[in-house]
């Protein structure tokens, strides 16, 4: 295990140690409690600056629900990211961040339904070259 700087969030000092230990045991992709990913995750396109208590890149929705459980457990508040949207502070927080955006990205165009099925952390950009080689448009 790492050690991580303190971190308060909901007013009361995290216990880094005790909820690496459950997020390692339950979730199968990446749990980063580093300074380095802390830092990387502590901004978005706007001028707000929170510093995470950890980051995990889940691996699988079954590691999102194992963080989510994880972290209510522990009484922390969880804050995903990932889509590429954020401009303006929404993906900066005292919590631990989930980033779905480099495993999470399964896109699929049923076209003779005119529909597409994608996960939360696909980018409109990915979804808007999927339907331009296919001819269509979606209305997202």
């Amino acid at each position: 295990m790492t050690r991580a700087p303190r971190s308060v969030a909901r007013g009361r000092e995290v216990d880094a140690a005790s909820l690496e230990a459950a997020l390692r045991a339950a979730v199968s992709g990446e749990v980063r409690f580093d300074l380095g990913s802390r830092a990387a995750y502590s901004t978005d396109a706007s001028n707000y600056r929170q510093v995470p208590i950890c980051v995990v890149v889940p691996r699988s929705v079954d590691d999102v629900v194992a963080t989510v459980a994880a972290c209510r457990a522990h009484g922390y508040p969880v804050l995903s990211r990932g889509g590429g949207t954020s401009l303006a502070g929404q993906s900066c927080n005292v919590a631990v961040v989930m980033d779905c955006s480099k495993y999470l990205q399964h896109f699929e165009l049923f076209p003779n339904d005119k529909r597409a099925r994608v996960e939360r952390a696909l980018a409109d950009e990915r979804q808007d070259r999927g339907k331009h080689r296919r001819a269509r448009r979606l209305a997202l």
